[in-house]
């Protein structure tokens, strides 16, 4: 009868049912999907245990199991109840080493930033918008804190090189008015006067963050927010540190580079070296029988993409090539699922992204890549013979549709850290009394490849970052396609490590390389606009869905 007001729908018969009728039943599983950032951080914090307390739980477990047990032996499992852990060797990396803007020096793990920028970003022309609950409870009045905060934000970019004008446009909302049209009214106004960049600072409360991303989408203006709480932190108690994370993030969002690599003359400072990241969000896979059956794929797959073919913005000439090489750009593209095989292909789809992605390399570097080094996330091991095989003809594919006698080294490593392996000290550092306590996880560099991988293929495990709670999970790289023996373990290990130092947004090393990273967020990206403007049962047409929610052509890292 009102088929336009909100209902409930049940999985089984359809039925609708209107909301107000209904209770939540106790207990209920909650999705990841349908978890707030506060709770899912919150489960994370309380599930975190020390590296020594994991270990004695999954011994306990062990014996809980009886493996060693008569029934397990007549199924042909046994594990002697008084198995000892394996013991492998491991090796810790150097340090690798960082440069700032003030030719400092810096080296991972983690570090203290730069007083300078390698680049500052140059943003020209930019809007600041303030959204907040006038009946909520503030220590101090929400406009005198966006004020305060926007100065700050200002004079602080600006000494670390930044060029950064005060914003053209200011406005601030009242959720009691329509906050979704006041957001999209402010956006369009903000593009119309020719505005790059946005800053919003909102009420934790009343966040609007996947619309934003949508209207950030639509109008090509890149954005960023900041929550009212942080903001204030920051004004009222000086958290300089807290401003510098989030300048961190705006030069980065706006072609500048915060820190670089020190010159090693390794691979990663050619300029003919090209790093790229993918990593495929695949939707719950049809069975061959749904598709003989005329079922439809409720949602396409979503194929994000970082490639170092970008370039910094800057005026030095020279610092803008050696950081453009470090610098990774954004990209998300529809597909449909690899096991439909109607319309484009999967690798169709995926085989024009990488064409066009060197054509982007050549015309910011003037030249083709001699190497071009490819990390595959998204995968587990029963994917490996496909990668190796149908993804490694799809580049090669490209390199001939771009240049008939063009044939580059290719590398392709999978990476995964969905895997159950879990490495400890053999004899946990102890704390000394009345001193810091010891990590007692793993150092960040840590490399096995020998004893625990697998013997049949070339792959190691690498745990790159450094731990902030609970315990380490290393992540395991394999190498899927290499057509020359160029790059040894040994050179590939320590190249991996290094591009673990360059997400730019945090002074701190990442648990996978760079490249990878904002290609798993640019997924991310791409799967939350999806559900933010459709709902997954409607079904897609994919020329639609690239042209209305498609990233595009993008030389730029808009999701840092």
């Amino acid at each position: 009868r009102h088929g336009d007001l909100p209902g409930v729908i049940d999985k089984v018969k359809e039925n609708v049912y209107p909301p107000e009728l209904l209770e939540v039943a106790p207990n209920q599983r909650v999705k990841g999907t349908q978890a707030t950032k506060e709770t899912v951080d919150t489960i994370i914090k309380v599930a975190a245990i020390k590296p020594e307390e994991r270990q004695r739980q999954t011994q306990h477990l062990a014996k809980l199991l009886q493996l060693s047990s008569r029934s397990t032996t007549q199924l042909g499992v046994s594990i002697p109840a008084n198995q000892q852990q394996l013991e492998v060797p491991a090796r810790t990396l150097p340090p690798v080493s960082l440069q700032g803007g003030a030719r400092d020096t810096l080296s991972g793990p983690s570090w203290r930033g730069s007083p300078k920028f390698v680049v500052g970003a140059a943003v020209q022309k930019w809007a600041a918008l303030l959204i907040y609950n006038s009946h909520a409870q503030f220590p101090r009045d929400p406009v005198v804190v966006f004020n305060g905060f926007i100065q700050m934000m200002v004079s602080s970019g600006r000494a670390r090189g930044m060029h950064m004008p005060e914003p053209a446009v200011k406005d601030k909302f009242d959720v009691r008015s329509n906050v979704e049209s006041a957001i999209t009214e402010t956006i369009k106004k903000a593009a119309e006067a020719g505005c790059e960049f946005i800053l919003v600072i909102s009420d934790k409360d009343v966040r609007r963050h996947d619309q934003l991303k949508h209207e950030e989408l639509m109008y090509r203006i890149t954005t960023q927010e900041v929550t009212l709480q942080v903001a204030a932190k920051v004004v009222n108690e000086r958290k300089m540190q807290t401003l510098e994370n989030i300048l961190l993030k705006t030069n980065a969002k706006m072609r500048g580079i915060n820190h670089v690599l020190a010159d090693d003359k390794s691979v990663i400072h050619s300029f003919s070296t090209c790093f790229m990241g993918i990593f495929v969000q695949a939707p719950s896979r049809m069975s061959a029988r749904e598709i003989e059956e005329g079922a439809r794929p409720s949602m396409p797959a979503v194929i994000g993409m970082s490639v170092n073919n970008g370039y910094a913005d800057s005026n030095e000439e020279a610092r803008r090539e050696a950081a453009g090489k470090q610098y990774f750009t954004t990209r998300w593209q529809y597909a449909h699922p690899v096991e439909w095989k109607k319309g484009e292909l999967q690798r169709d789809t995926m085989k024009k992204m990488v064409k066009e992605a060197l054509k982007l390399f050549n015309g910011n570097r003037e030249r083709i890549p001699e190497r071009v080094i490819v990390y595959r996330g998204g995968i587990c091991e029963g994917q490996f013979p496909y990668i190796a095989s149908v993804e490694r003809d799809l580049f090669q594919e490209a390199f001939d549709e771009l240049r008939k006698d063009y044939n580059p080294n290719l590398i392709i490593i999978g990476a995964t850290k969905d895997h159950n392996e879990r490495f400890f000290y053999k004899e946990f550092p102890r704390s000394v009394p009345g001193q810091r306590l010891v990590d007692t996880n793993l150092p960040a560099g840590t490399v096995v490849d020998t004893v625990a991988v697998n013997p049949e293929l070339n792959e190691f495990f690498l745990q790159s970052h450094k731990t902030l709670q609970g315990t380490a999970k290393a992540t395991k790289y394999t190498i899927l396609h290499e057509t020359s023996s160029e790059l040894n373990m040994d050179k590939i290990q320590q190249m991996t490590h290094s591009l673990c130092h360059l997400h730019q947004v945090v002074n701190s090393t990442t648990s996978i390389p760079t490249p990878l990273y904002v290609a798993e967020e640019s997924a991310k990206r791409g799967v939350n606009l999806y559900h933010h403007q459709r709902a997954a049962s409607d079904g897609y047409n994919l020329d639609e869905v690239n042209t209305a929610l498609g990233s595009g052509d993008c030389s730029a890292r808009i999701n840092a």
